[in-house]
């Protein structure tokens, strides 16, 4: 008998315990929203530097990759193609650059490509890509 009493005292003590909320989360229940996809043209920057350290004033050019494993600027496809000019500092960003698989090339002044300095480079949506600090040949 006694236990049966124990047992509806400690039942009637939960229902009243939940009716107040007690063991229940404190505050309204959140659910965690999911950080949706990025989304839209991406980003190339970095900074561009002689071997001796020292700023290179350079264009920087992209285009659309090819299918070989080395850049031949000979072979440049006429898919989207970006340029920007490096800062006085060596410093450049390339922005509303589209999804895609491109080739960076590194122009001096008088518009001659260093093919050795090519990079392959594959941008996502929304992605920003730092080179950092490119040391040119």
């Amino acid at each position: 008998m006694k236990i049966k009493i124990l047992v509806m005292v400690l039942f009637l003590c939960s229902l009243s315990l939940s009716a107040c909320g007690v063991g229940q989360p404190f505050g309204p229940t959140v659910t965690p929203t999911p950080t949706p996809p990025l989304s839209g043209p991406g980003q190339i920057k970095g900074i561009l530097l002689d071997s001796s350290e020292k700023p290179v004033p350079v264009s920087i050019f992209i285009t659309s990759s090819l299918p070989t494993a080395t850049p031949d600027p000979s072979q440049v496809d006429q898919g989207p193609q970006f340029n920007v000019n490096a800062n006085d500092d060596g410093s450049f960003v390339m922005s509303n650059v589209p999804a895609g698989e491109y080739i960076l090339f590194f122009m001096d002044n008088g518009l001659h490509i260093k093919p050795a300095n090519s990079k392959m480079v594959s941008i996502k949506p929304g992605e920003v890509i730092d080179l950092g600090i490119v040391i040119l040949q």
